[in-house]
């Protein structure tokens, strides 16, 4: 009996681990301080769970490929602490960048899509090869003690997650968190 439970846990100890591994856990995390912008993006506002913002997204890269555009990159724009904030009040909103010189349709546009200007400010970055589904858990951490380590102010304009899919199982997440004065 003790062999098969001590198998049993090592069956999910090793497909646990597995998983930990296709999804990017290991991977490093990689902080900078860079100044970027201006990006013009097409975006609709979402209220609710940030699991629940990828459809939103997809539905925005879905229409503005069916346009001629490229949304080469995908974004998500988190503007509230869901750790303190109540899930159904958490604030984001999602969408794609334009490459410079595209400009979208004038066609109908589905409703709640606007075209966003995100302005050119200071940024923490980080990068990461992981799935975005563990960033909460690798990058969030990482970004909260640089900042504090740098005595960098948050600008509460909530962080940028750009997701740009590199192949079929890889994918990058650049994270824009926007910095302000370093206090004393």
């Amino acid at each position: 009996m003790v062999k098969i439970l001590l198998f049993t846990l090592a069956i999910i100890a090793a497909g646990l681990g597995y998983l930990a591994f296709y999804v990017g856990y290991f991977k490093p995390v990689t902080l900078s301080e860079t100044d970027a912008g201006p990006f013009s993006a097409l975006a609709a506002d979402h209220r609710g769970a940030y699991h629940k913002m990828a459809p939103v997204i997809s539905e925005i890269e879905k229409w503005a490929q069916g346009h001629g555009l490229k949304c080469r990159l995908t974004f998500g724009q988190y503007f509230d602490d869901p750790d303190s904030v109540e899930e159904a009040r958490l604030r984001s909103r999602g969408g794609c960048f334009l490459d410079n010189g595209e400009t979208p349709p004038s066609a109908p546009w589905p409703e709640g899509l606007a075209l966003i200007e995100i302005p050119r400010r200071h940024f923490v970055t980080a990068a990461f090869e992981g799935s975005p589904g563990i960033g909460p858990l690798r990058v969030y951490p990482a970004l909260g003690n640089y900042v504090k380590e740098k005595k960098l102010q948050s600008t509460g304009e909530g962080v940028i997650e750009v997701y740009e899919v590199k192949g079929t199982r890889e994918m990058k997440t650049i994270y824009y968190f926007p910095a302000g004065q370093r206090y004393r």
